[in-house]
């Protein structure tokens, strides 16, 4: 390999609260934190927009047996080159404690997997998280639904997956 010829590799990272953004040095093998922003609670799960925007986290002050009162869906802006990272638009309150959050192929839907209910949100056109338009009531999800994702060829309604603990 020849020094100064890697590509430029970030990685977020949660911490608890805090939400850490650090650029990788292949050559040197470290990685140098670059910016951080504190969220509402724990992060539990985030997922990224396709065209990188955007990052989607879940958080929580729940965990493995304890059912928490306060859960949140959060969107943030992401400068993949300089690390910087905002809040975009408001957090969102969930009924139920996250574990999983998804969005579908167009990138329009966030599914966010609870215990008990799968939860599914618009994404507005400039990223926001919007209304909720639709919840799994109904739907036995076991024990522990622990991922959903939505089939790839959408339709959101009709081809979820979801895979139990």
């Amino acid at each position: 390999m020849v020094s100064g010829h890697t590509p430029r590799v970030a990685y977020l990272v949660g911490a608890g609260a805090e939400l850490i953004f650090y650029f990788a040095n292949a050559d040197e093998c470290t990685l140098k934190r670059i910016s951080s922003i504190g969220l509402p609670e724990n992060i539990h799960y985030a997922w990224q927009s396709a065209d990188g925007a955007f990052v989607y986290v879940a958080t929580t002050n729940g965990g493995p047996a304890l059912k928490g009162a306060s859960h949140h869906l959060v969107a943030l802006r992401i400068d993949w080159t300089t690390g910087e990272m905002s809040f975009h638009g408001p957090q969102v309150e969930l009924e139920a404690r996250p574990i999983h959050t998804t969005l579908d192929a167009t990138g329009r839907y966030l599914l966010t997997t609870t215990k008990p209910l799968l939860i599914i949100h618009a994404i507005n056109e400039d990223g926001t998280i919007g209304n909720k338009v639709g919840t799994s009531s109904g739907i036995d999800l076991g024990a522990y639904p622990h991922q959903s994702r939505f089939s790839p060829t959408n339709p959101w309604n009709s081809n979820l997956h979801t895979f139990r603990r």
